[in-house]
């Protein structure tokens, strides 16, 4: 529970960083009104803060117990592995590109901390990828960064 706590309130700053971050995106866009580059990360930013606030009083309302604070080497491994190499995947970003360094983070998560085999972890990850590229760069003609493939 001690862990998760601190999870939480990492992702809780990540989330607030991204959320400060859509501010500088327009919310609508100047062609005929239509939705703007900033309004689904707003959104999503926004609704992330709310429900981790929420997760986060949950857990401190808890009573501590002396059997929850025991985490195990593996969880705490997978959880520090999960926060080094979203660090990692933000920096790669701007370098590799956006869908190349997300497309990385999903696959190595998958299939090496869920242990989901890769041919699932694969296909999960080109379609979370396609759908992504569809909705940004075809649908909101919204940009990602392209890195080093741009």
């Amino acid at each position: 529970m001690f862990v998760e706590r601190y999870f939480g309130f990492f992702l809780l700053f990540v989330c607030t960083v991204f959320l400060i971050m859509s501010f500088g995106l327009p919310v609508y866009s100047t062609n005929l009104g239509a939705v703007g580059a900033g309004l689904f990360p707003r959104i999503i930013s926004i609704l992330l803060f709310l429900f981790l606030c929420f997760h986060l009083f949950q857990i401190m309302r808890l009573k501590k117990k002396e059997a929850e604070e025991q985490v195990d080497k593996k969880t705490r491994f997978q959880q520090i592995f999960l926060i080094v190499f979203l660090v990692v995947t933000i920096g790669l970003s701007y370098v590799i590109g956006m869908l190349a360094s997300i497309g990385v983070f999903m696959f190595t998560i998958l299939a090496f901390v869920q242990k989901i085999p890769w041919f699932k972890a694969f296909t999960f990850t080109i379609v979370v990828l396609i759908m992504m590229y569809v909705i940004f760069e075809l649908w909101l003609d919204s940009p990602l960064p392209l890195g080093i493939f741009g």
